[in-house]
């Protein structure tokens, strides 16, 4: 087989499950069970094995957070209905929690900066903006942020592609479309009423 998963570190403890509000702990396995840090594809997982089963597993997607104290790392992110997900993991020692936290730490910070995108914003021929920000970010999101950073009614404005290099025509960026599919390196800021900008789904 290929070796598209990549295995990153092994980690052994015992594994809970816990609530926020209540502050309470569950034990999700009575013995001790390998917790294993993988990569697939970009995306990394946490997973839960005991005796080679898997137990437990999740995804360190963008809700993800964990902290350390002592012997302990927790961390909470959102279920697939949304709700917060607590857990936990103690350790025999205060170093081998350290050394999970840090990995921890190291497959968030790569699996973030994978999901982003550096974006510059030019108004009137100038960048006013350098920014790094999520693929899946949508043009009207966007757009709002960037007004609220500048001070401008986003009302009056639109996001708009590059210029045409034949027409020197901008065309305007969908409201719903993530960043990543302008294929685009840099977005035009333009207003609404402007001559030079029209409707990507207008016809000539």
């Amino acid at each position: 087989m290929s070796g598209a998963r990549k295995e990153k570190n092994s980690f052994q403890g015992q594994l809970f499950a816990g609530s926020a509000q209540s502050k309470t702990w569950e034990v999700v396995s009575p013995e001790p069970v390998a917790l294993v840090l993988q990569q697939n594809k970009g995306e990394w997982k946490l997973i839960a094995l005991k005796q080679k089963e898997r137990v437990w597993e999740t995804v360190l997607d963008v809700s993800f957070k964990h902290r350390l104290k002592e012997n302990f790392v927790q961390w909470q992110q959102r279920g697939k209905d949304g709700a917060p997900q607590t857990h936990g993991l103690r350790f025999e020692n205060t170093e081998s929690a350290k050394k999970f936290s840090e990995a921890l730490a190291t497959a968030l910070s790569s699996s973030r900066k994978a999901e982003l995108m550096t974006l510059r914003i030019i108004h009137v021929g100038k960048e006013i903006l350098l920014t790094d920000i999520e693929k899946g970010t949508t043009a009207e999101q966007l757009l709002k942020a960037v007004a609220a950073k500048q001070g401008f009614n986003p009302s009056k404005y639109a996001l708009a592609l590059p210029p045409d290099s034949a027409h020197g025509k901008s065309s305007f960026c969908p409201p719903n479309t993530p960043v990543e599919a302008l294929g685009a390196g840099e977005v035009h800021l333009v207003r609404k009423d402007s001559k030079h900008a029209s409707s990507s789904s207008s016809s000539s």
